[in-house]
């Protein structure tokens, strides 16, 4: 008879992450030391100025770390106040509650995904969404950062039970409201001031920008993935079509060849743009 076959190899040692050892990096961190060896990812390479770069953020984003007035009570937040992250660290007078500004919102989004505590995230979109944040104050890609943060925390991305899956009725909603305010019919894109477009005040003037466009590209395809995984194949059909919509505008009507790259078409504000401007938030 044939010789039995071998017996299967021993289960490899489950492998375990590399202790934290952030003590070289005391100064940089200071009082925020104890909060990121909790909740910050390690990372370490051979660029010792990259490491010091890495640990010095997150001491700045756990400065940046706030939480909204109890008393504006948000479905799906802490009891205490939704927890948000502000752009600067003493108040503004052109910020809104708990001193946020959603205009670095997307980048915040970026960095908080990989906080190990999963509320610094889930909190913040629904304080954008559900809360008192003024989200129209400055372009902002909510969908986007969701569905980015779906893809890396869920095994199963958009299913239910994740934050995508949750917001994904508030994240259609605030597209559509996005379109509703900002939506130039005569130039057929989206109208957006240079301002709120987190540019300041731009030699690229007011208009439909390429940058709130290519936001609602991003928007729209981050819906209809969530929208897929969700099991709403109509939904998501539909935002495909409207993801191709802004990829149209962008790379056809704002597409310079001349440049060569997107350009602004300058128009002029609608009639009511200026109010929901000064409101900075939805109708």
């Amino acid at each position: 008879p044939p010789p039995p076959p071998p017996p299967p190899p021993p289960p490899s040692p489950r492998l375990r992450p590399p202790q934290i050892e952030t003590a070289p990096f005391a100064f940089v961190l200071n009082e925020s030391r104890a909060w990121v060896e909790q909740h910050v990812p390690y990372f370490h390479s051979s660029d010792e100025d990259l490491n010091t770069a890495y640990w010095y953020r997150w001491r700045v984003f756990h400065l940046h770390l706030a939480r909204a007035p109890k008393s504006q009570r948000t479905p799906g937040c802490d009891p205490k106040g939704c927890h948000v992250i502000t752009e600067f660290l003493k108040k503004v007078p052109w910020s809104g509650p708990a001193n946020t500004i959603v205009c670095p919102a997307g980048h915040h989004f970026a960095e908080a995904r990989w906080v190990k505590d999963g509320r610094y995230a889930g909190d913040y979109a629904r304080f954008w969404l559900r809360g008192a944040g003024w989200r129209k104050q400055y372009t902002f890609w909510p969908a986007h950062s969701v569905w980015r943060h779906s893809l890396l925390v869920d095994a199963r991305p958009g299913a239910a039970g994740s934050l995508a899956h949750e917001l994904l009725p508030a994240l259609e909603a605030n597209y559509r409201d996005w379109v509703r305010t900002h939506y130039h019919t005569g130039a057929r894109c989206m109208f957006q001031s240079c301002h709120a477009d987190g540019q300041e005040n731009s030699a690229t003037l007011d208009g439909c920008r390429p940058t709130i466009n290519a936001v609602m590209f991003a928007e729209a395809t981050a819906i209809a993935a969530a929208a897929a995984a969700a099991g709403n194949a109509t939904l998501s059909a539909h935002f495909e079509e409207e993801a191709a919509r802004w990829r149209g505008v962008v790379l056809e009507r704002l597409w310079s060849e001349d440049l060569p790259l997107s350009n602004t078409l300058a128009q002029p504000p609608r009639p009511n743009h200026n109010k929901i401007i000064t409101r900075m938030e939805s109708e």
